[in-house]
């Protein structure tokens, strides 16, 4: 993604985020309801490198949830050799890191979601390629946000970083192993589903949205390896995904990755 797009996209709040969350109860207001993004500043990833970038949450607040995405100036016709290989966070602060193949540099933004609620962090177990792993929250609590960690500093075709049942799931087709990241919250929270449409081979990147400032955290299910995943730029209530784009030869279509992408909401989605 070129700068120009890049400024395009914010301007259109299309920006890449990944959301999660689960509640058996019936959602109540919370008693901080409002959730803030905050974008930190680009860091040069190197052609043939890995890297990290990372943002902090503002004093007296923690991380619900967050993500990342790449771009590059100029841009090459195809980024299909940068693959976002962890998203997480570990006290206050977010962290994506990013494995690029490319033969040019590109830049990397880490995004955090921020609340005063209380929240907790837990990982999953380590699992090899092509199995899921799985962490939950403990009783009385459920995910507001999540992630994942991949192994090694080789590239990481991630098929699944999204809730489910009452926690997060990651998943890896290539290179090592994965392991799930989850935050807990006690308030009850809803989950939103977004899918391509029919007939729309193009589904590079899809955008599930909550009501402003009830954004907790996002996800996605995909087909090809993810470029961006982050909350919205503007106004705190979207999370998008943007996948590599491939030319299937025998169809003659070019084709995007993104199966679905997950927004966690702190209340229903009725729109605003």
């Amino acid at each position: 993604m070129n700068r120009a797009t890049q400024k395009a996209w914010v301007s259109a709040a299309a920006a890449t985020v990944l959301l999660a969350g689960v509640g058996a109860a019936e959602p109540t207001p919370l008693k901080n309801p409002v959730h803030h993004t905050h974008h930190g500043e680009p860091v040069l990833i190197k052609a043939g490198t890995v890297g990290t970038a990372s943002v902090t949450c503002p004093k007296g607040t923690v991380p619900t949830g967050g993500g990342g995405m790449t771009f590059s100036n100029p841009a090459p016709d195809h980024l299909d050799k940068n693959w976002l290989i962890a998203s997480y966070a570990e006290g206050s602060t977010w962290y994506t890191s990013l494995a690029n193949a490319e033969k040019v540099d590109v830049d990397l933004v880490a995004s955090v979601i921020c609340n005063s609620s209380p929240h907790s962090q837990f990982f999953g177990e380590w699992v090899k390629m092509n199995k899921p792993s799985q962490v939950d929250c403990p009783t009385g609590m459920v995910a507001s946000g999540g992630g994942f960690q991949s192994s090694g500093s080789g590239a990481a075709s991630l098929t699944d970083t999204r809730p489910n049942g009452n926690g997060w799931m990651a998943q890896i087709s290539s290179y090592g192993q994965v392991r799930s990241f989850v935050l807990c919250s006690t308030e009850p929270h809803q989950v939103t589903e977004e899918k391509p449409w029919d007939n729309q081979p193009e589904y590079w990147q899809l955008t599930a949205q909550c009501d402003t400032g009830q954004l907790t955290g996002g996800g996605a299910r995909l087909k090809h390896p993810v470029e961006a995943m982050i909350p919205d730029y503007s106004n705190d209530k979207g999370f998008s995904v943007y996948s590599k784009i491939f030319i299937d030869k025998e169809k003659k279509e070019r084709e995007g990755g993104v199966l679905a992408a997950y927004a966690v909401c702190t209340v229903p989605f009725v729109g605003d």
